[in-house]
């Protein structure tokens, strides 16, 4: 190939640049790759369709979906367009109830009626229970906390959430 005089400025921005002329010539001679409006609308209905189901669906359910809206891809292009899109599904927690509040058992009087600021170490202690998913199942922990220190003074594990967790006795 024969260069030219007005080929100097071309010469001297790949020096700068660091890239050979002839890379650049060959870029500057590629074709052009027409625009891509299919692939484009798919990424578009992934994205609208993920975000419409509350960022939950995999790419089972994605396939699924979109097959509703005339959109036929398999599930390995729908995990690859998601993971394009950065999409990763969010899937709820499990949720445990672990209050009954309908019961005709005796219930304490709230003596403290939520003035939790006291003068006096172990006059007020006030407990609650907590749930802790494993990977076994639920474990449940009971605390006693002296409301002057703010220090744990009893604690109780258990896989249930019987009598026997909460029972404290100094």
């Amino acid at each position: 190939m024969q260069h030219h005089k007005e080929d100097w400025p071309i010469k001297v921005m790949c020096r700068v640049m660091q890239v050979s002329s002839s890379a650049f010539y060959a870029w500057q001679n590629a074709p052009t790759k027409p625009f891509d409006a299919l692939g484009f609308n798919i990424d578009s209905a992934v994205q609208n369709t993920f975000n419409s189901h509350k960022m939950t669906l995999g790419s089972r359910r994605m396939v699924t979906e979109l097959a509703k809206q005339d959109i036929t891809i398999g599930r390995y292009k729908a995990r690859s367009m998601m993971r394009k899109l950065g999409l990763v599904a969010r899937y709820p927690k499990k949720y445990k109830t672990t209050t009954d509040s309908n019961h005709n058992n005796r219930i304490e009087p709230n003596k403290l009626n939520r003035k939790f600021t006291v003068d006096e170490a172990n006059r007020y202690w006030t407990t609650d229970i907590t749930y802790i998913a494993t990977h076994q199942g639920f474990i449940y922990l009971a605390i006693v906390m002296d409301l002057y220190s703010r220090r744990i003074v009893g604690w109780s594990i258990a896989d249930n959430m019987r009598t026997e967790l909460c029972r404290f006795s100094p």
